[in-house]
């Protein structure tokens, strides 16, 4: 002990002192690292595993995938409830046009007619003669609208006095209930201007005439009909 006191200095205790605190601050510094000073290159391959990492603190860019299993494909879940309907969305462009339809029936003609002109007619008695006719030909059934007019005067030599009937005529018969009559000389004329006219029953298809026919009153003078004149136009049917 003695031999120890003898040996023992100020400088030699300095020195074990110095000693001992770079020691000690070598170890502090060990376990006291500050935040984010630890590198790459200052941990060992390998040496970090997977007791080493916080449960679910790796993000999806830290992990490998080809090292993660692949897992079944679970149940489909149910379909999710309709949606609400979308707004209409705007018009589309016009498509091209289509293809021309083909061609309709051909319409009655509704100008179908015929006037005719034959100058005069001198019937001899009651008997209706032909003063005017048109032939028509129909291309369907038709009721005709006929009119005929003449112009009457006392014939050459005769009293002042004549009368006739005229009506229309056609090739069914005539129709009595366009009958009229002229008369003349009763107010001093020798002449007098009569029209008749008459809508007929339906004519079938096929050619027809139309005329306007006159005759001379029993007992009267003689009678003439002169410009006489008949127009005939086809009608509908109905």
């Amino acid at each position: 002990m003695n031999r120890i006191k003898n040996t023992l200095t100020y400088a030699n205790v300095i020195a074990t002192v110095a000693v001992f605190l770079a020691m000690s601050g070598s170890a502090l510094a060990v376990a006291t690292v500050a935040k984010n000073t630890v590198t790459s290159r200052s941990i060992k391959n390998a040496a970090v595993r997977s007791r080493d990492v916080k449960d679910d603190s790796l993000t999806g860019a830290d992990i490998d995938e080809n090292t993660l299993a692949l897992r079944s494909k679970g149940a489909t879940g149910p379909a999710g409830p309709v949606g609400p309907k979308g707004p209409a969305g705007p018009a589309g462009p016009a498509g091209p046009a289509g293809p021309a339809g083909p061609a309709g029936a051909d319409g009655r003609d509704s100008s179908i007619g015929r006037y005719g002109f034959t100058g005069s007619c001198n019937p001899d008695g009651f008997g209706f003669v032909p003063c005017s006719v048109v032939n028509v030909t129909l291309p369907e059934p038709a009721r005709m609208l006929v009119v005929g007019t003449v112009r009457a005067h006392v014939e050459g030599g005769a009293a002042k006095f004549a009368l006739g009937d005229c009506r229309i005529g056609t090739t069914s018969g005539p129709v009595d209930a366009s009958t009229d009559r002229v008369n003349i000389g009763s107010d001093g004329s020798r002449t007098a201007n009569l029209t008749v006219m008459a809508v007929t029953d339906p004519f079938p298809a096929g050619t027809h005439s139309f005329g306007v026919d006159c005759n001379q009153g029993l007992g009267a003078a003689g009678i003439e009909f002169e410009q006489a004149r008949v127009t005939a136009v086809a009608l509908s049917a109905n």
